[in-house]
């Protein structure tokens, strides 16, 4: 049995797209998908793949991967040895290690790649792997009842359509000050109402101050908070299971809109994007 196994970890973004290049390999080759999901790196997501979606894919464990009697690993030294460096997931850095194995660029992946197995590990679609069916992946994901509820029930209540202008501020990186949204969001007319999903309360507080009732906006959502008030971001808040479960509500959420406010550099919204 041939695989393509996806090294899926980081933000929700960042393992939605090589997980959907992971998909189109298998699909272009007639391998079968595969992943290792990360649970345990707290800047990522501690939920599994099954608390988030139903659909079903074979997952992998430390284990499985040591297992793994040969294998062609797409990725680079350097982001794989950052892996182990920052964040303590040294399974990469071991298989690259052992000398029964071979890594190649991300870019010299081509689908007759003639190795029973072999592995993505990066936050970005592999090249040289069908868009189509990536975006295929994508629409196909199902989030997990208890999720797919609250999304159902709060569109409804929140009277979200494709008239509603969708705003994504993320807060948490990039350098950028809730300024950036509020001056995109003034563009639009006086009538205009916004759905807006961000992860930062003190923007969410800011925006909601500045256009009042024009904003639509969740009751109770699951911001990210620093674990220690005094540092920057970087390395500085926990994705416990809850708060990646109520980001799938709000990627989805956000997804019912016309998504015209946002960070071109976010993951998070290139994926609502295409759910959109």
């Amino acid at each position: 049995m041939k695989t393509v196994i996806n090294y899926t970890t980081g933000g929700l973004g960042n393992r939605l797209r090589p997980l959907s290049s992971a998909y189109a390999a298998a699909k272009e080759s007639g391998r079968t998908l595969c992943q290792y999901w990360d649970s345990k790196t707290t800047n990522g997501s501690l939920a599994k793949f099954n608390e988030l979606f139903e659909n079903d894919i074979k997952e992998l464990s430390s284990e499985d991967l040591d297992n793994l009697k040969s294998y062609k690993i797409y990725s680079e030294i350097s982001i794989i040895n950052r892996l182990s460096s920052k964040y303590g997931c040294h399974d990469l850095r071991h298989l690259a290690g052992k000398g029964i194995g071979s890594m190649s660029p991300r870019g010299s992946y081509t689908p007759n790649d003639s190795e029973d197995n072999i592995i993505f590990y990066c936050n970005n679609f592999i090249p040289n792997t069908n868009r189509e069916f990536c975006h295929e992946f994508i629409k196909s994901l199902r989030p997990v009842p208890l999720i797919q509820e609250k999304i159902d029930k709060e569109t409804v209540e929140l009277g979200l359509d494709k008239n509603v202008i969708g705003v994504h501020a993320r807060g948490t990186d990039f350098n950028v000050d809730v300024g950036y949204y509020i001056n995109q969001m003034r563009d639009y007319g006086g009538s205009a109402k916004f759905f807006l999903s961000t992860d930062d309360l003190e923007y969410e507080k800011e925006i909601c101050s500045t256009f009042k009732d024009r904003v639509i906006t969740r009751q109770g959502r699951a911001h990210i908070t620093k674990e220690n008030e005094e540092e920057g971001w970087e390395y500085n808040f926990v994705i416990s299971k809850e708060k990646s479960q109520d980001a799938i509500v709000d990627m989805y959420l956000l997804a019912k809109t016309d998504i015209q406010i946002y960070h071109p550099e976010s993951t998070f919204c290139e994926i609502a994007k295409i759910l959109s």
